[in-house]
């Protein structure tokens, strides 16, 4: 029994070998389109991500330029003058605020830095005067070489506690600054927090941007003669989570990204936004894919990190890759089906024409038997022509 059951199976395979080539050939085929495509929709996924994450670190720069040159503006306003007003570094802010993109700084401000052999009192004395209202430089503490911020536009609540604060005195702020004055350039400092604003009140955490002014009528074509000829410095302070946010969320990434400074001390690097734009359960997917972004400006270099899954604003993708399978997988079958139909239609006009054949043998032989074994003959008539 068991080899009869070998003998049916080993029949059966013969018979309907071609229907098996056919599964095997189209699964075959199915499999391979369907790697390919998903090769392909993986490697044009990677590289739209690429393009996204380029095009944030390009917003991010033409930003940060933006802000440069408005800062050379506010430059040009004291080289143009001797004395810049509280009332002309207002209209010159108001002005600024025509610009949308402007709307997002905190601020832009005057920080002056004090003649040299002037005591604390002296400064306050000579802040006060330009301002018309009294004005405490803090820290109160004695040093040599002070600044103080003189004008802070927009003058809200906020930003006047801000007025009397010497930059200078913090470590980060003043690398900034001597590094902006040695270069006659605009430089960023790293992450810090935005202002000494006064008990009980919240410390915004940002980086600021500081360009130098230097008084008209002194050399500095080195760097010993423009910090000797340094007046002060046109500065931006920027929230940054504020900022980075207005310019990088209008492009909806959707995808994780992380802005860092790259220099930064680990303890400030929180200053700069990170943003959550992957789908949640994308968390979990073991395959990432990630991209590093550099954005060298004002003597600091920036990092976007973005990470995304493998298959990176893909679920159409997925879509059609599931549809090739499926579709590659029923069309297989089908075409085997009907292989087999085939087959099974050959197979019985194969045993239908054996049958006739042998029931025509049989006959014949039982004429021929027939004739044989009798003594008279056989006539044929024609009936049409009468002939036999």
């Amino acid at each position: 029994m068991p080899e009869f059951r070998r003998w049916r199976t080993a029949t059966a395979l013969g018979r309907y070998w071609p229907a098996c080539a056919t599964l095997c050939a189209g699964l075959a085929l199915t499999a391979g389109l369907t790697a390919f495509m998903v090769h392909t929709d993986r490697a044009r996924s990677a590289r739209v991500f690429e393009e996204e994450a380029a095009r944030l670190a390009a917003r991010v720069e033409a930003y940060m330029n933006m802000l440069a040159s408005i800062m050379a503006a506010g430059a040009g306003l004291f080289d143009a003058s001797q004395h810049v007003s509280r009332a002309e570094w207002h209209a010159f802010s108001n002005a600024l605020k025509r610009d949308r993109n402007v709307s997002i700084v905190t601020g832009i401000g005057f920080s002056e830095r004090m003649p040299p052999g002037l005591s604390l009192s002296e400064a306050e004395s000579r802040v006060a005067a330009a301002r018309g209202e009294p004005v405490f430089i803090r820290p109160a503490t004695p040093r040599r070489e002070v600044h103080a911020t003189v004008y802070l536009e927009p003058e809200d609540a906020v930003n006047r506690q801000a007025i009397g604060f010497d930059m200078y005195s913090e470590p980060l702020r003043r690398a900034a600054m001597e590094a902006a004055a040695v270069a006659a350039q605009m430089r960023i400092s790293a992450p810090v927090a935005l202002r000494e604003l006064q008990p009980g009140t919240q410390v915004q955490s940002g980086v600021p941007m500081f360009h130098p002014l230097y008084w008209k009528g002194h050399k500095h074509d080195t760097a010993s003669e423009r910090r000797a000829a340094l007046r002060g410095f046109v500065y931006a302070p920027l929230h940054m989570h504020e900022s980075m946010r207005a310019v990088l969320l209008p492009a909806a990434p959707k995808f994780d990204f992380t802005l860092a400074d790259r220099d930064a001390p680990a303890a400030s690097a929180s200053a700069l936004p990170t943003h959550q734009g992957a789908r949640p359960q994308a968390a979990d997917q073991r395959a990432m894919r990630s991209s590093r972004q550099s954005i060298a400006f004002g003597g600091r270099v920036w990092e976007i990190h973005a990470a995304a899954p493998s298959r990176h604003d893909g679920e159409t993708d997925l879509r059609r890759e599931v549809a090739l399978a499926l579709g590659g997988t029923l069309t297989t079958l089908l075409a085997m089906a009907l292989v087999g139909l085939v087959l099974r239609t050959r197979e019985r006009a194969e045993h239908l024409a054996s049958v006739m054949t042998r029931d025509l043998k049989v006959g014949r032989s039982r004429f021929e038997r027939m004739m044989s074994g009798s003594a008279g003959g056989a006539w044929e008539l024609d009936v049409a022509s009468g002939a036999c």
